[in-house]
């Protein structure tokens, strides 16, 4: 209950990982059975999504010590991060 999976338009989600993570925000790419795997997940695949979705889903985890500030900021940075990268795409 506490995984959040999100395919974002745009940049790969490694791209956004490597952004987020500068910024202190960890968060993984892709399914978490490959997260190890250099091939894309078959979990994604067998729920529907093509090649180019599964590179775009954003995995984001909570525990139950992440509190309400935590995901504040890693929410903002999210949305910095996208907004730079649309930018730099335009």
């Amino acid at each position: 209950p506490g995984i959040v999976a999100r395919v974002l338009p745009g940049a790969p989600a490694e791209v956004r990982v490597h952004h987020l993570a500068q910024r202190g925000v960890f968060v993984s790419a892709g399914a978490a059975c490959q997260s190890h795997a250099r091939e894309l997940s078959p979990g994604l695949r067998a729920i529907g999504l093509d090649d180019e979705t599964i590179r775009r889903v954003l995995r984001l985890s909570l525990g139950a010590t992440t509190t309400a500030e935590a995901v504040d900021r890693a929410a903002q940075a999210l949305l910095e991060v996208s907004c730079e990268l649309e930018r730099a795409a335009s």
